[in-house]
């Protein structure tokens, strides 16, 4: 699939937030979104999924505009069920994913100890990358996430990247962060 945001741009209350943001995405790439705090990253992010309509621009997947996308979603809060533990929480998203096969990718970014642990006591980091499995293991045609890096040490965070792009196969992965770095197999789109 070939994703494409063209000239988006986003009003609040007469403050300009977005202003004609473009990009393409194609099959297995990555783009970076960067920008400060406040700069317009999770509401572009929003626009994409189609759950804010750009007062300017369109979204298009494979040249179609888009209105609802079917994504694998990593929000700024992991959006979890709290008293499921990691295991039930990647299936409620993945549907037809048996419990071993939740186990065994849950297992590749988190210790088996956490695996039974409701999800209200697990870390924020561990229950970010719980969320970024379930994301990853949904039929999505594609990944957006916001700030999916946050909260986790340079270990872990090339551990969670590589774990994405492995699982990634041809779907475009959007995400928001706020360094670009260490990530050379993204392109970056910065906000200004």
């Amino acid at each position: 699939m070939v994703f494409k945001a063209e000239h988006i741009g986003k009003t609040y209350d007469s403050r300009q937030i977005l202003h004609d943001v473009s990009f393409t995405v194609g099959a297995g790439e990555c783009l970076a979104v960067t920008g400060a705090s406040g700069i317009g990253k999770t509401t572009l992010l929003r626009i994409l999924l189609g759950l804010e309509q750009p007062d300017e621009g369109r979204v298009l997947a494979d040249g179609e505009p888009v209105r609802r996308m079917k994504a694998g979603v990593v929000f700024q809060e992991n959006r979890l069920c709290e008293t499921a533990d990691a295991v039930e929480n990647v299936r409620m998203a993945s549907r037809g994913i048996s419990r071993d096969k939740a186990r065994q990718e849950l297992l590749q970014l988190l210790p088996e100890e956490a695996l039974a642990i409701p999800a209200v006591k697990l870390s924020g980091g561990m229950q970010r990358r719980v969320a970024i499995v379930r994301a990853v293991l949904s039929d999505a045609r594609i990944l957006i996430m916001d700030e999916p890096l946050t909260g986790l040490d340079d270990e872990t965070k090339k551990r969670v990247t590589d774990y994405i792009r492995s699982r990634q196969g041809d779907r475009p992965w959007i995400f928001t962060i706020h360094e670009f770095r260490d990530l050379p197999f993204a392109k970056e789109y910065r906000i200004v």
